[in-house]
């Protein structure tokens, strides 16, 4: 925690020789925070009436985009960049200067946006695209080559990124009468899709590397028919939301949403093994909770009509989900590709608390509107809180070498995907 307070581990940010760049997760998870916390420090500011400016012509605007896919591309490229070479062998990974030109790329990026009422849409769309395009190519081939494709479903969901953020643009124009709104909404399930493929890959990593540690000679295995359910649904969901966004309708998708991510804890109640011993086991768990009640609560108010609350409660995806699965994986990734064993700190857990709390304030102006400065204000600081006390936190991991030569095993994470009769693992129960 103190080499965060010494020039040297910031200058090696801007360094491509540095251990900041030997792989694609660092550099992004050391400003994923920081940018986080100015960005909603600021929102809470204006938003809540505690500070005005003309920064923004529509901060909401801004906010949005910035937290969906300022944030969000940070986060996905550090991740997706990072894991394919750990899921595909053979694939080269993307590290010093082509890392640290992407890097500062995603800098311009988010200056750009800043300064979207100077420089226009047209340009600010097309320097953010690019960006994700160029994430894209990195990973596209590797995937498209693998013989299983067994992950062409992550390089659908980036294609699917890529399209809402077009039509998120657009709706900034005049060339088509869009809801930016709307899309926005559209933008928040697909984004919704991409965490859930992500977990289905995560859980998989993170439960056998626990059993590995613990020396249970068993594999875990997900059941991939029950992701694709989930996924179907919440894209389902979203395109009825965005074509009939006041139907009835919207609530029995919503009920049937929750039901299905709800479904996907049984995959962690198995015979013999307490899978719960894990604390990070737990907080991937909670992920899918926040996900299940975020869609059974605007079901529930889409057909009762009474606190009339929808976006407040689809602050269980964006404050609860997005926040704490962001803020979940990156501290799972940045323990193990930094050559250490799968442990809780205190930090994670602290960090993870605020999420929840800061998730239970914001949802909780659903039913106390006369509290909604503070509700707004304090939960984004405590929310903002998280990300710091992660680079308080990793910040030593993400800012020199490697303790071992860590690398995942591509059947690990992978080959039980193929079908589960081609591994020995615990059985579930009422199998």
């Amino acid at each position: 925690m103190l080499a965060i307070s010494s020039i040297q581990p910031w200058r090696d940010c801007f360094d491509y020789r540095s251990a900041v760049y030997v792989e694609a997760f660092r550099p992004f998870f050391i400003f994923i925070p920081i940018y986080l916390v100015l960005s909603i420090v600021l929102w809470a500011l204006v938003w809540s009436g505690f500070w005005q400016t003309a920064i923004f012509e529509n901060i909401l605007v801004w906010h949005i985009y910035e937290m969906l896919f300022g944030i969000g591309s940070a986060g996905m490229a550090g991740f997706i960049l990072t894991a394919i070479p750990e899921f595909i062998t053979g694939t080269k990974p993307v590290v010093g200067k082509k890392l640290y030109y992407l890097f500062l790329f995603w800098l311009g990026c988010r200056f750009a946006f800043w300064m979207i009422d100077w420089l226009g849409v047209t340009f600010v769309a097309l320097v953010n695209l690019l960006f994700t395009c160029v994430v894209i190519y990195f990973i596209a081939q590797p995937i498209i080559s693998d013989f299983n494709r067994r992950h062409v479903s992550l390089l659908l969901s980036f294609l699917s990124i890529v399209g809402v953020q077009v039509l998120f643009y657009l709706s900034l124009t005049d060339w088509l009468d869009i809801d930016f709104l709307a899309i926005s909404q559209l933008s928040l399930g697909m984004v919704m899709i991409l965490i859930t493929l992500v977990l289905l890959r995560v859980n998989m990593g993170v439960v056998n590397r626990w059993l590995q540690q613990q020396q249970i000679v068993s594999a875990f295995v997900v059941r991939i028919p029950a992701y694709s359910i989930s996924v179907f649904l919440i894209a389902l969901y979203s395109i009825v939301e965005y074509l009939l966004p006041f139907n009835s309708i919207l609530g029995w998708l919503g009920f049937a949403v929750g039901a299905s991510i709800l479904n996907l804890l049984n995959d962690f109640v198995i015979d013999d093994v307490n899978l719960f011993r894990s604390p990070h086991v737990v907080l991937l768990t909670i992920i899918f909770v926040l996900m299940a009640c975020g869609y059974f609560f605007m079901g529930y108010d889409h057909l009762s009509h009474q606190l009339q609350a929808v976006n407040h409660f689809r602050h269980f995806l964006t404050t609860g989900v997005f926040g704490l699965s962001f803020f979940v994986i990156m501290s799972i990734v940045t323990t193990l590709h930094t050559g250490r064993p799968l442990a809780i700190n205190s930090g994670t857990i602290l960090g993870a608390l605020c999420i929840l709390v800061a998730t239970m304030m914001r949802v909780g102006i659903a039913w106390w509107p006369e509290l909604s400065a503070n509700l707004y204000f304090y939960s984004a600081l405590i929310w903002g809180a998280a990300f710091i006390i992660y680079l308080l936190t990793f910040f030593n991991f993400l800012t020199e070498p490697k303790l071992t030569e860590f690398k995942l095993s591509e059947s690990m994470l992978t080959e039980s995907m193929l079908t589960e009769s081609k591994v020995t693992h615990p059985r579930r129960r009422n199998d």
